[in-house]
């Protein structure tokens, strides 16, 4: 995990997760990420939704991470615009990161990032993962409070 002084590092078992009902209103399309193209589009949206985080690490790590077409990582379309994404990334063979997950503004609080999530879960439960571990910056309340309804728990850091 990454142990930052503006992030908070969080973790759940996946049969632990309980998800918020669906407010889809709209066709949501989730697919993996098939190329370096949906990739790049992934990283532009990130930094619109993110801008005050490019020259922070988390930014930086995934303007310089190299484009691998995982299945563990998945994007959400409507009309073939891409409007939200999750990028994982395996830390052991039972347990995810989740490094990146993000849904465009006109899109946010209708179930996009549920619908990723359960992707994500599907296809952590086919591959017999059973934790997720992700790191929130301290500063994003709206993210705070979503992984808290779905369970996570924050980790305790050790002070040395």
């Amino acid at each position: 995990m990454m142990m930052y002084d503006n992030y908070h590092d969080f973790e759940i078992i996946i049969c632990d997760i309980c998800f918020p009902k669906s407010k889809l209103e709209t066709d949501i399309v989730i697919s993996t990420i098939k190329n370096k193209s949906e990739f790049n589009s992934v990283v532009k949206i990130y930094k619109e939704i993110f801008p005050n985080e490019l020259d922070e690490i988390k930014g930086e790590e995934l303007e310089n991470m190299p484009f691998n077409s995982s299945n563990s990582s998945f994007i959400a379309k409507v009309q073939d615009n891409i409007v939200g994404f999750i990028i994982t990334a395996p830390i052991d063979e039972k347990t995810l990161l989740l490094a990146y997950l993000g849904v465009i503004k006109e899109f946010r609080s209708k179930g996009v990032a549920t619908k990723l999530l359960e992707t994500l879960i599907f296809y952590m439960k086919q591959h017999e993962y059973e934790k997720i571990c992700c790191t929130v910056n301290k500063h994003n309340i709206k993210t705070l409070n979503y992984i808290k309804i779905l369970g996570f728990k924050k980790l305790i850091k050790d002070k040395k």
